[in-house]
């Protein structure tokens, strides 16, 4: 290689390492280019910091029972459970799982705020309250003779009417008496609250001309500011209409009693402030909900919890009221019978009484007592001398000397034979025992407003009557089974208002048989002329009534109440436009 040739590849490679380290002026087009391209995308990562991961604990309650079934075919607790996991990982967590099942029933949630805050607006919901159902069933069950029994049945019908009647005019009464006519009949504390929502300016909404139900009713009697003079009207029309209702209740609990006593005790001891302030957190945390606020979501659930107490003790107490003015003495009459306590009441069976049962809406229950009580059913033979001969036999087979009634009698002054004769027919008693069935497989469904249940209805009563001494004896002989209503089986699914006396199921059966002919002793048994001392007796008729009357009592839910008074946005445009809005801005009265 010569000297020129290493000369000209030094300077290639000097001019080389220059272009490289000095910048380079872009061309027209390359600046044009450049200047309209997007941004890299290459980059964002590097400027965009990433957002903090935060791990909390959810514990689940109400959602680990709801829904329950006792069929081994349907899913578990657990299944659930890991469904409920498996659908807030799908929609909050794709990339990622943010809720982890970390067993006892508690979630653990990690992940980003923004995905915390979105799964805990669904738990918030999911694993809310669910209402709870008060289900009382009456079994009202009579059966004999048409002409013995009339006076009970229609006694106890006309009763079931007037109750019925009495109570859905209470509840009438106190729904014309709580509706507001305006602002100044809500208390202070709530009139904020109350403005809101007839300007449509609150997530809830109340209607204000549509009828009532009994749950809300009882809400806008808790905020009304004149809840206690209401309480008190409402006991002094009671007290003038009912007024022998008002007298029975009164024979069993003292000459000082006074309807609607808890309800008014109620709404005193809660006081109006602390209600105010449970309604009015209530609705400011399901404003921040909706707005979906850090810590909404536990503060709707609190909150929630604070006002179900509220509810809880108005629905309580005018339950009891009612019960105790109405249901309570209705029950003591159907047992005591509409003809008189000393007069006959049939011929068979009777049975009066109520079941209870308190089921969580959507939960089955079941409720299957065992009663049983024991009836003599023996009547003694006639005295004959059958009886000593059984008693005395001889002494050996083929024995010529006296046997039976000869042997006790012979030589045996008058008056102590009547004795020992008197002694030896005493019988042996034979018992039955009469067991009262009940069997009650409900399944409640609260309805969206609160307003009434649907129910899912496998239920069974009667009674049966059965003898429990098996041993055969002769000098007895046991009466025939009473007529009874051995069962009344119910199998629907109905709608039941809120503290309603409904009639499920009633059947009144009338059955007719002949019967054997009468006769003369001895006289009616004689070969060719016995017919002529018999003579035909009418067919035996017995009647059977079974009347199953229900009465639910609904404990609503706050957040339950909510989902379903949420306004809709036309409904929220025509709240605004009231002229009381319009004047003040559409900021309430």
């Amino acid at each position: 290689m010569t000297v020129d040739v290493v000369r000209r590849r030094a300077q290639a490679a000097c001019i080389t390492v220059l272009a490289l380290a000095l910048p380079v002026a872009p061309s027209p087009t390359r600046a044009a280019d450049a200047a309209t391209a997007p941004p890299s995308t290459a980059a964002e990562p590097k400027q965009e910091e990433k957002e903090e991961l935060t791990t909390e604990l959810w514990a689940l309650t109400y959602f680990l029972s709801s829904r329950l079934e006792t069929d081994a075919s349907k899913p578990s607790r657990s299944t659930r459970v890991d469904d409920l996991v498996k659908t807030l990982n799908e929609l909050y967590g794709k990339d990622k799982p943010v809720v982890f099942l970390v067993g006892g029933g508690n979630l653990l949630l990690r992940g980003t705020s923004t995905q915390l805050l979105e799964v805990k607006r669904i738990l918030a919901v999911v694993d809310s309250p669910w209402p709870q159902v008060q289900m009382t069933f009456w079994a009202l069950q009579v059966s004999g003779s048409p002409q013995r029994i009339a006076v009970q049945l229609e006694g106890l019908a006309a009763d079931v009417r007037a109750t019925r009647e009495a109570i859905v005019a209470v509840q009438r009464r106190l729904v014309q008496s709580v509706r507001p006519a305006g602002p100044a009949d809500i208390q202070p504390c709530a009139r904020a609250i109350y403005g809101k929502i007839l300007c449509g300016k609150s997530p809830v909404f109340i209607p204000k001309s549509s009828p009532l139900s009994l749950n809300e009713s009882l809400i806008l009697l808790t905020l009304h500011a004149r809840r206690q003079a209401i309480v008190s009207d409402l006991r002094d029309w009671v007290s003038l209409h009912f007024k022998n209702d008002v007298e029975r209740a009164g024979v069993g609990l003292g000459n000082g009693y006074q309807p609607l006593r808890r309800l008014e005790l109620a709404l005193d001891s809660l006081g109006a402030e602390p209600d105010c302030e449970a309604f009015g957190n209530f609705v400011t945390a399901l404003e921040a909900y909706d707005g979906k606020s850090e810590g909404a979501p536990e503060a709707l659930a609190r909150t929630g919890t604070i006002l179900d107490r509220v509810l809880k003790d108005v629905v309580d107490a005018y339950a009891a009221d009612l019960s105790e003015l109405f249901l309570d003495p209705l029950l003591k009459r159907a047992q005591l019978g509409y003809d008189g306590p000393k007069a006959p009441r049939g011929d068979g069976v009777v049975m009066t009484g109520r079941s209870r049962i308190v089921v969580t809406s959507g939960l089955k229950a079941r409720l299957a007592p065992e009663l049983s009580s024991s009836v003599e059913i023996s009547r003694p033979k006639a005295f004959t001398d059958d009886l000593l001969n059984r008693a005395f036999p001889a002494k050996k087979e083929g024995d010529p000397s006296l046997t039976g009634a000869n042997r006790v009698l012979e030589g045996l002054p008058q008056a102590e034979a009547i004795i020992l004769a008197a002694a030896l027919a005493e019988p042996e008693a034979h018992f039955a025992k009469v067991a009262p069935g009940v069997e009650v497989n409900v399944r409640p469904t609260v309805l969206p407003d609160g307003a009434a249940a649907r129910l899912t209805i496998d239920a069974s009563f009667g009674v049966t009557t059965t003898p429990i001494d098996a041993a055969a004896s002769t000098d007895t002989r046991n009466e025939p089974p009473p007529p009874a209503v051995e069962t009344h089986h119910v199998q629907t699914d109905a709608t039941v208002g809120v503290f309603d006396l409904f009639d499920i199921s009633s059947f009144s059966i009338t059955t007719s048989h002949p019967q054997s002919p009468a006769f003369f002793p001895v006289l009616g048994r004689l070969p060719i002329i016995g017919r002529a001392f018999q003579w035909p007796r009418r067919p035996k008729q017995t009647h059977h009534e079974s009347v199953i009357l229900i009465n639910t009592v609904v404990l609503p839910r706050a957040l339950t109440l909510s989902s379903f008074y949420r306004p809709a946005p036309f409904e929220k445009a025509i709240a605004a436009a009231n002229p009381l809005c319009v004047a003040n801005g559409a900021g309430g009265p």
